[in-house]
């Protein structure tokens, strides 16, 4: 072989030596990156998982408390249909109260104009018709037919007692007084 051969024997072998560090070299780097992706890609998957554990926990958790929340808004419409009765009845009661308050009020008023008029004459003379046509009309608004029947008699029914018609009259108004008050 001539010494040009051995030349380029060399030549070769010192290309063939630099492709094979290059590629070693390239070879090493590779593996430097290949390792270097795979651990961010496996930090990157725990990191998954751990995200998807928390997302299980809350969703046990949001459905539990979604779960209690329906519980108690079933609960609390029970309560609010119960409360919506109990102040049916309640406004109920208070009207009935409030009409016999107000009905005790007209036989008051009844009373109250009999004793006025009895303080003005300081007695049962010289009571005049018109006094007695007022008393009538504010008893009529009772709207009791036998207080204004009971009053007409006591008005005409001269033959009896004055007292004695007086306090009938009376006891009648108390009676109906305290019988709307209770």
């Amino acid at each position: 072989m001539d010494w040009m051969d051995t030349k380029k024997v060399k030549w070769l072998v010192g290309i063939a030596i630099g492709i094979m560090c290059v590629a070693l070299a390239g070879g090493g780097v590779l593996a430097y990156f290949y390792g270097k992706t795979n651990k961010q890609h496996k930090e990157a998957l725990a990191q998954v998982s751990t995200l998807q554990t928390e997302i299980n926990k809350l969703k046990s958790s949001c459905q539990g408390d979604i779960s209690s929340l329906e519980s108690e808004q079933g609960s609390l419409a029970s309560t609010n249909a119960r409360l919506k009765k109990e102040n049916q009845i309640l406004s109920s009661d208070l009207s009935s109260c409030n009409d016999k308050r107000a009905k005790a009020k007209k036989y008051n008023d009844v009373f109250v104009y009999i004793v006025d008029v009895i303080q003005t004459h300081n007695g049962l003379s010289g009571i005049t018709s018109d006094e007695f046509n007022h008393g009538m009309e504010i008893a009529e608004k009772t709207g009791d037919q036998d207080l204004t029947n009971l009053l007409d008699s006591a008005w005409n029914a001269t033959s009896a007692d004055a007292v004695a018609r007086l306090a009938s009259v009376l006891d009648y108004l108390a009676g109906h007084i305290n019988e709307n008050v209770q």
